[in-house]
């Protein structure tokens, strides 16, 4: 995909087409309510910079600086990562 492609269309599969269609018809009856209704057994509150990343799980807290290798990328891939690591890391203290 080209950068700056704001402008331009992409074709759609036919299941996300299929989707699409269902939320339209749909969606005013879920609108304003959650998806998820159950409540969630644990949360945990993650965040990333260029520098580092950290986590909070209950009482605990983790965190810690990038690796040579992470460093160079975009700050939004840092923070899907550090979800990962926090997620990984924090399943020990449920």
């Amino acid at each position: 995909m080209r950068k700056g492609g704001y402008d331009l269309s992409s074709p759609l599969s036919q299941e996300a087409k299929e989707d699409l269609e269902w939320w339209i018809w749909n969606l005013s009856l879920v609108n304003g309510r959650g998806l998820v209704r159950e409540k969630p057994l644990i949360s945990i509150e993650s965040d990333a910079s260029l520098t580092g990343w950290g986590a909070v799980c209950k009482d605990q807290s983790i965190g810690g600086p990038w690796g040579e290798g992470e460093r160079h990328l975009h700050v939004n891939c840092l923070r899907a990562s550090g979800g990962d690591v926090c997620r990984k890391r924090t399943k020990r203290m449920w």
